[in-house]
């Protein structure tokens, strides 16, 4: 087995969860805030994409599709947007669902020996540990979406 095909099932692994907690949420879930100070799951969904594109750059500039207007802004750290200027859910999955095709592209051409070139990021300081980063950010975030079923009286999805 190779460095990428571990990588790979990261990606495949963390996209199977993020699935299973996700897929049976509608709009309204995806936008409630059941802990005070906790980010709604949209916000945090426009925060992985847009993290996504940025990590990409740094290993393969321009791989990224562009985001659209205000994207990166809206859900970046910090940002004073209110839930009701979020994308709706099927939004969102449509704009990720372009950005791992071009994560997915961009892994398959960078030669894996450029997996140990620096970065100078550090938090990722090599080519490989960066993009498996990007796989594993979603697991950073499924706790949050739990509370977030609870609240919605959801099944236990995992």
């Amino acid at each position: 087995m190779t460095a990428k095909d571990l990588i790979r099932k990261s990606f495949a692994l963390n996209d199977m969860i993020v699935h299973s907690y996700l897929d049976d949420m509608n709009d309204a879930e995806f936008k409630m805030i059941p802990v005070a100070g906790m980010n709604s799951i949209a916000w945090q969904i426009g925060h992985l994409i847009a993290s996504e594109a940025n990590m990409l750059d740094k290993v393969a500039p321009g791989a990224s599709p562009a985001l659209p207007e205000g994207f990166a802004a809206k859900y970046e750290r910090g940002s004073t947007a209110d839930a009701s200027e979020f994308h709706t859910k099927d939004q969102l999955f449509g704009v990720w669902a372009g950005q791992r095709a071009a994560t997915m592209k961009a892994l398959d051409e960078i030669e894996e020996s450029k997996f140990d070139d620096a970065t100078g990021l550090d938090y990722a300081p090599t080519v490989g540990e960066l993009l498996n980063l990007i796989a594993n950010h979603p697991l950073m975030h499924a706790g949050q979406w739990v509370a977030v079923r609870r609240a919605a009286n959801k099944k236990v999805a995992i």
